[in-house]
């Protein structure tokens, strides 16, 4: 038995590599029959290699905005079926693409990074990627660049047209990136450099497990000046709202990757929003936003990461205007 399930997963490495958390792969092991783990010896789950690609794939079409409900339920020739047509995405990049040059050599860049992806060419995808964010800068780095590169890489992920390792590979080059242009942001003056500068404190939360968006958010709002805590992925919201009442948060940033339950993020965004001063502004920034049936009271949405810097501006203006 011992030698069957060595390359089964346990629940905490699904979890990391689908995105999917332990409390959903439970519920629905209890509601809908899927996934079936095995038990080792102490009783813990184990996931067979083709429950966790099922898994993957599920949580694909779920960032894609299909309800995990029906999901389950579907064999695994309507997963692939469901999964293939991409057609009104196609056109809507190609009509994109034929309006400007800038956007054609914009998808030219993403292609060239798809390509070395995908033939795990490591050195020249890592030049490639600090080749873009110093040419365009970040905000356009993130916009035009790492954001269509994601999208394309999940849809390589669900027809199968890329490996995991060259997904995981590419995600961490991605993420390495930011990191990068976070630091040399945050060794950069700041306007007023010696003044007292209010935090603006980020984090995912609990159950979430992609710091990705959270990345792109602090890099962008390092960019627009604003002075950055990040307390890093699944943050309980305890720490956040102690952290910003005690620093005096100018803003708080939770992060929301696509593949979070809607119910999960509502009830942590509620908690948190409770927890804070009601003069302490809310941004939650992610994909999932766009899945939440209502907004939360005191609480801004931002469905696009790169859209935060419109708000940073926004923001740091009528405090400029209310301290003149």
């Amino acid at each position: 038995m011992a030698a069957s399930i060595t390359s089964h997963l346990t629940i905490s490495a699904v979890e990391r590599d689908t995105g999917l958390s332990k409390d959903v792969l439970r519920v629905w092991e209890r509601r809908y029959g899927f996934p079936t783990p095995l038990r080792d010896g102490n009783g813990e789950r184990l996931y067979p290699p083709r429950q966790v690609e099922r898994l993957r794939t599920i949580r694909r079409l779920m960032d894609a905005g299909h309800r995990p409900g029906r999901l389950l339920t579907l064999t695994e020739a309507e997963l692939l079926a469901l999964s293939r047509p991409r057609g009104a995405t196609a056109t809507a990049r190609g009509g994109l693409a034929s309006q400007s040059g800038d956007n054609l050599a914009t998808g030219s860049v993403v292609t060239v990074l798809m390509a070395h992806a995908r033939a795990c060419e490591t050195e020249l995808l890592t030049q490639a990627l600090a080749a873009a964010l110093l040419q365009r800068g970040l905000p356009a780095f993130v916009r035009d660049v790492m954001l269509p590169l994601l999208e394309q890489i999940d849809d390589a992920r669900l027809h199968g047209d890329m490996p995991p390792f060259a997904e995981r590979y590419c995600r961490e080059q991605l993420r390495r990136t930011l990191l990068m242009a976070r630091g040399l942001l945050a060794m950069r003056p700041a306007a007023g450099a010696g003044q007292l500068q209010a935090v603006t404190v980020l984090a995912t939360l609990p159950h979430d497990t992609d710091d990705l968006p959270l990345l792109a958010a602090e890099a962008l709002l390092l960019g627009e000046g604003m002075h950055c805590l990040s307390l890093g992925m699944q943050a309980p919201v305890a720490d956040i709202a102690t952290a910003a009442n005690q620093l005096g948060a100018a803003v708080v940033v939770p992060s929301f990757a696509a593949s979070l339950s809607p119910k999960i993020a509502m009830a942590s965004l509620e908690a948190l929003r409770e927890a804070l001063p009601a003069a302490i502004p809310v941004w939650a920034v992610g994909e999932l936003i766009g899945r939440l049936r209502r907004e939360p009271a005191g609480v801004t949405l931002i469905a696009s990461v790169d859209d935060i810097a419109r708000h940073a501006r926004l923001h740091m203006s009528s405090k400029e205007t209310a301290g003149a």
